[in-house]
């Protein structure tokens, strides 16, 4: 009855005449209008929410310094939090929240991530123009910018702050990572995709003397036939015996990679299942060769036609149905249908088995900010990238973004979304957090297979979590002021 109460509350948009005001209802992210000290106290929490993140970090580069992280456990790991752990949150979050009215004017989310990757792509180009990064790091660069982390960072930082700052009594029923939930159904698929576009604009061509790819990217080696009309092989980036080995980055990229795909281990194997299991030559010839009236060119452009439209379906099924985006879906399937299956856990049927996941994705941020601190006991070569390209794709993701994410944020709430506002300045908050985080592991492998130089992506990632610390307070305390202003100014339109 509460959550049904606050879901019918009034919206930012429209509020009722009769609703009671919003210090009645209790403040949410800041108690009483912004001032010099509110905006001192968002500061604190936005400190305290990178100094958890810190923290964590800090435990696991003790442990790769002390040989405890070992490459093999840093790889089980990732697969762990891939596979389990991050859908297992995912799951926990979504299923009290979710409903048909934050559905309707949630839904949003679901296009955002495809805005997000445009201003990366367009932050990309210009840091490209500005900065002039060498000619084998150019669309490692544009991915650089293009493609944040969405999973690790973001549900840390929302965690920690929704900690610090959820005053109001209805804050445990707006958690933020609901709404992050609903970006991540989304933002795997559209990723995927532009990696092909920027694959072929870079003109991954055939060599017949490249070396066999077997790199953890399942679904990339069929970007040749999805984009250009053909097969072809993808070239790989030389690289000095063992040199992966100096840093655990590329290590959590392929355990991530290989753990979104449910564990096909390279992309040649996935491309030669893909091969048998779109083997339809000799069936497709026999019922055209039974048909009448078909010509061969007819009927060999329906052969073609109907492998790629195969193909296309089979590809986007693997990209789109991820472990994490499989946990949100199942979800939000509980929580509008039967919710009463697992909650209260206390008296439900299957509480005991909501209890058990809830307690395996608390396991998702320590592990992942574990893996992050194990990843920064390797430091790069002071010439794997220079200076100037390493400042640019830092400022593209940690300043230049998080601009535009308020940009976003400002149309979307001119646009009148009705979100309530029990729901308020956690959705938004959502929306302006994922443009605030470094450059996601796993565009590690995309750099390899375009034939840029993987050293240099690991490197570029590297100094960002670096610089990450030092300016995520300053970008948080300007998002929190921008929702509370938000919300501000809401009420006072209201009178």
């Amino acid at each position: 009855p509460l959550a049904r109460q606050l879901l019918a509350a009034p919206t930012l948009r429209a509020p009722a005449p009769h609703a009671p005001t919003l210090p009645e209802m209790g403040d949410y992210y800041c108690s009483g209008e912004l001032s010099g000290p509110m905006i001192a106290n968002i500061a604190v929490a936005s400190v305290r929410a990178v100094g958890c993140a810190v923290t964590l970090a800090a435990v696991g580069l003790g442990m790769a310094k002390v040989g405890m992280m070992t490459p093999e456990l840093a790889r089980g790991l990732s697969q762990f939090s891939v596979r389990l752990a991050i859908p297992a949150l995912l799951f926990s979050s979504v299923v009290p929240g979710v409903s048909g009215r934050v559905l309707s004017f949630a839904w949003p989310l679901l296009l955002l991530p495809a805005l997000n990757l445009l201003l990366g792509l367009l932050a990309g180009l210009l840091t490209v123009v500005v900065v002039q990064p060498p000619e084998d790091f150019r669309l490692g660069t544009v991915a650089a910018c293009s493609f944040g982390n969405t999973q690790g960072i973001p549900i840390v930082l929302l965690s920690v702050m929704q900690q610090s700052l959820g005053r109001a009594a209805f804050a445990n029923l707006a958690d933020p990572l609901l709404f992050l939930s609903l970006e991540l159904l989304t933002y795997p698929l559209l990723q995927w995709l532009l990696g092909l576009a920027l694959l072929r604009f870079a003109g991954v061509s055939e060599n017949e003397d490249s070396p066999q790819l077997t790199t953890t990217a399942p679904g990339l080696t069929d970007s040749g036939s999805l984009l250009g009309g053909r097969s072809r092989p993808l070239r790989r980036t030389r690289r000095e015996p063992g040199a992966a080995s100096h840093s655990y980055i590329p290590m959590l990229a392929d355990g991530e990679n290989a753990a979104e795909q449910f564990g096909r281990p390279t992309l040649s194997n996935a491309s030669s299942r893909d091969a048998s299991a779109l083997h339809i030559g000799d069936a497709g010839s026999s019922w055209a060769d039974h048909a009448p009236g078909l010509c061969e060119g007819c009927r060999r452009a329906a052969l073609r036609v109907g492998r790629r439209s195969l193909a296309v379906v089979r590809l986007v099924a693997r990209r789109a149905l991820i472990p994490p985006a499989l946990g949100v879906a199942l979800g939000v399937l509980v929580g509008l249908y039967d919710k009463g299956l697992v909650l209260p856990p206390e008296v439900a049927p299957l509480g005991w088995l909501y209890l058990a996941i809830e307690k395996l994705g608390a396991a998702a941020v320590p592990v992942n900010f574990v893996l992050l601190g194990a990843a920064l006991a390797s430091p790069p070569a002071p010439d794997t990238v220079p200076p100037t390209t390493v400042l640019g794709i830092t400022a593209a993701r940690l300043l230049v973004l998080p601009c535009l994410g308020i940009g976003v944020a400002r149309l979307l709430v001119g646009a009148g979304l009705p979100v309530p506002v029990a729901m308020a300045d956690p959705f938004w908050l959502v929306v302006l957090v994922v443009n605030a985080a470094p450059t996601a592991n796993n565009i590690v492998a995309l750099a390899e297979i375009a034939g840029d130089d993987r050293r240099a992506m690991s490197a570029a990632i590297f100094y960002q979590y670096c610089a990450a610390p030092l300016l995520l307070p300053g970008v948080l305390t300007l998002f929190v002021v921008f929702v509370c202003h938000t919300r501000e100014m809401a009420a006072r339109s209201d009178l």
